[in-house]
């Protein structure tokens, strides 16, 4: 009865009544957005709808306009809309439209149909949600075959309000938790294919070499006896100065004969009782 009947009407009645009551909140997202990243608004693309039937999904924009990397498109205003989930309110319009449900896989690009699985093609067999299976196990944080496998099961199992209310709370939390905003190593989510990046594996610490022990420092040798130093010898006597030879005027030394004269002379004068010069 659910699926045929009540979950339609819930999603019209859901959509409509939270259009209402969060359009002063939409309008203040859009004023941020149209603010802080120029126009346009919103953001839309071609997604696979229920049976793979294309539509587009709106979503309010977080990332600048370009052709660049998804972590050098989006700032921290960007980053912060996309973990509370605000800029996921657009899609009220699609589940008024028919295109999406409130509780359900979520919708992917239209370039992953080739690349499912018979068990994850199974995910098509229901509308895509606003809230889900994939969004209450922790949204991008959760790699893509467990999303894919965990969308698969929600869409084989019999549709059951217990169901999707429990899901729709658990996404909630979710969302107000800022959780699973992005995927691991990504500033969003990889594309359905990529490997996951693994942060590589650090390097265990190498034990240190052993140090040598330390050798024994060598024996100082004892400092020599100083050689006993060799006495003062005694100085030589000076001889006594000779008497200088006397000189002739005009400085010449005088002849032995002439000296004798002299000094006969001088005694002479000194008995005398004079000296004449």
């Amino acid at each position: 009865m659910h699926e045929r009947f009540g979950k339609r009407a819930l999603d019209v009645a859901v959509a409509a009544l939270l259009l209402v009551v969060l359009s002063p909140l939409i309008g203040l997202v859009a004023l941020a957005v149209r603010l802080r990243l120029g126009s346009p608004v919103l953001f839309t693309q071609t997604r696979a709808g229920m049976g793979g039937a294309p539509f587009r999904l709106l979503k309010f924009r977080s990332m600048a306009l370009g052709e660049g990397p998804d972590a050098e498109r989006l700032d921290g205003f960007g980053r912060r809309l996309r973990a509370s989930g605000l800029d996921e309110l657009p899609q009220l319009l699609n589940m008024l439209r028919g295109e999406m449900s409130l509780v359900g896989p979520r919708p992917l690009p239209l370039d992953y149909l080739p690349l499912y699985s018979p068990r994850q093609a199974l995910r098509l067999r229901v509308r895509p949600g606003l809230l889900g299976p994939g969004v209450a196990a922790g949204r991008n944080a959760v790699p893509w075959e467990r999303r894919l496998e965990l969308d698969a099961a929600y869409a084989e199992a019999p549709a059951r309000l217990s169901t999707d209310l429990a899901l729709a709370l658990r996404s909630l939390g979710v969302w107000l938790l800022g959780q699973g905003a992005t995927a691991p190593g990504h500033a969003t989510m990889p594309a359905l294919g990529c490997p996951p990046v693994t942060a590589a594996p650090r390097e265990l610490p190498t034990a240190a070499e052993p140090r040598e022990p330390p050798t024994a420092a060598e024996p100082r040798k004892p400092p020599t006896a100083a050689e006993p130093r060799k006495p003062p010898t005694a100085a030589e006597p000076r001889k006594p100065p000779t008497a200088a030879e006397p000189r002739k005027p005009g400085g010449a030394p005088m002849a032995p004969a002439a000296i004798a004269r002299a000094d006969a002379d001088s005694a002479c004068l000194i008995v005398n009782g004079s000296i004449r010069m």
